[in-house]
């Protein structure tokens, strides 16, 4: 897949804050944000780096 530009990362990054901005349950909520927040910085899902510590 093409990498994005700066400007869709933005636009991206933008509306992820605007669509958690309410979020209230942190720990239930947890994984589906930062799936959400990796997806917003990478033009796919593969390219998301693997952050979990185990």
């Amino acid at each position: 897949m093409p990498q994005l530009t700066q400007v869709e990362i933005r636009q991206n990054a933008v509306a992820f804050v605007h669509e958690w901005r309410d979020g209230t349950c942190e720990r239930a909520e947890a994984q589906s944000f930062w799936n959400e927040f990796l997806e917003s910085l990478a033009s796919s899902a593969g390219a998301s780096p693997c952050l979990k510590r185990r």
